[in-house]
């Protein structure tokens, strides 16, 4: 034979040769979960990538608060690998893993094995990160617990909030420790929040700075606030404090106004005792409401274009004649050119006892039609 064609055949079954022992005994990726407790072997990492490391665990049962999960055990055997590269490991027995030199950007993390099959994204993964996840995995759906992302000094965490302590200002998510020092902005969308409205099962994503297993925060964004929402009606009493945080009463319930409450057909300084609102907001864990939302009211559905009659003493008058602004009590009095004034409009003056036929406009407020 041809010395070229023999060498040639023995190149091609030896190439045979291989394959057919591929097929009979795949290749391990990773250890047995009985093998170690520690995550399976990662790539050798490469130069500026991130490191991604976390625990992956079954759905567990639901906890004293519904919106608390009780995880289930660390799943052993399942590969976690990025998608695109050549990067995956697989978990140790108790869950754990770790992929090092991970690419920056948007990463998706596909996780197969133990039942489970499904991917997870990550955005704005940056160079030398460092990511750490709580995973729960059950059929094709996967859950991001909590997330700790550290890059310097600089971390940033979000996950649900398993312990509150209002007192020390520190609550948990995940195994770490967030101090929340006073004065520090909470917020829940444009609203603005107090420590006292985070509660159990909160889902929030904290920026600050690490030191040890715990995270100093300078923000909190309330993603998920856990607090009942809850619809008022009632008339002010005791009212106090000065705009833009006020507070009021419904009767014995608190009601508590911020900077970043809404007002319909009225504002803030327009808050007065005997007044009638609409309040929609969050019930807090002390029984108080935030409110998000006031809406003044005037008596029946919506007060708008009812006829009243209001007599009182003038107050906090202004305006020149025939158009002029007073109060009666918790009113506010409005006069134009077509008011009927059968007391002079400029003897009008605050400490002068009147009576006032008009329109409600359904913010508290009357047009004038007659004044005396």
């Amino acid at each position: 034979m041809n010395p070229l064609r023999l060498r040639a055949a023995l190149i091609v079954g030896a190439l045979v040769f291989t394959a057919a022992c591929g097929s009979d005994s795949p290749a391990p990726v990773g250890p047995s979960p009985a093998e170690s407790n520690t995550p399976g072997p990662a790539p050798a990492p490469s130069t500026g990538g991130a490191t991604v490391s976390g625990t992956v665990s079954g759905g567990g049962q639901a906890g004293l608060q519904a919106s608390v999960r009780l995880l289930g055990a660390g799943l052993a055997g399942v590969t976690v690998g990025v998608e695109g590269t050549d990067l995956s490991t697989r978990t140790g027995s108790n869950g754990a893993f770790e992929l090092r030199g991970v690419p920056s950007g948007r990463v998706r993390l596909r996780f197969q094995g133990s039942g489970a099959s499904g991917v997870l994204e990550l955005n704005d993964v940056s160079q030398s990160e460092e990511i750490e996840l709580s995973v729960v995995v059950s059929g094709s759906t996967v859950e991001l617990e909590s997330q700790e992302r550290v890059t310097g000094s600089q971390a940033q965490l979000e996950g649900k909030v398993l312990t509150v302590n209002y007192g020390a200002r520190t609550l948990t998510v995940g195994t770490t420790t967030v101090l929340v020092p006073e004065g520090i902005p909470i917020t829940n969308g444009y609203r603005a929040l107090e420590l006292e409205d985070v509660v159990m099962g909160a889902r929030i994503h904290v920026k600050g700075s690490r030191a040890g297993d715990t995270i100093t925060a300078t923000s909190i964004m309330v993603q998920q606030t856990g607090l009942e929402r809850v619809t008022l009606t009632g008339v002010v009493s005791d009212l106090a404090g000065a705009c833009p945080a006020r507070t009021f009463k419904f009767g014995s319930k608190i009601v508590a106004v911020n900077a970043s409450t809404i007002f319909v057909q009225g504002s803030c300084s327009e808050l007065s005792s005997g007044m009638t609102v609409e309040v929609k907001g969050f019930a807090r864990t002390d029984g108080s409401v935030l409110a998000t939302m006031v809406k003044f009211k005037s008596g029946g559905d919506d007060g708008a274009d009812k006829l009243v009659e209001v007599s009182g003493v003038i107050s906090e008058l202004s305006g020149k004649c025939p158009a002029r602004t007073f109060h009666l009590g918790s009113r506010e009095i409005r006069t134009t050119g077509a008011t009927v004034f059968l007391t002079p409009c400029a003897t009008l003056a605050n400490g002068q006892g009147v009576n006032v036929k008009g329109k409600a406009t359904g913010n508290g407020k009357v047009n004038a039609s007659q004044v005396q």
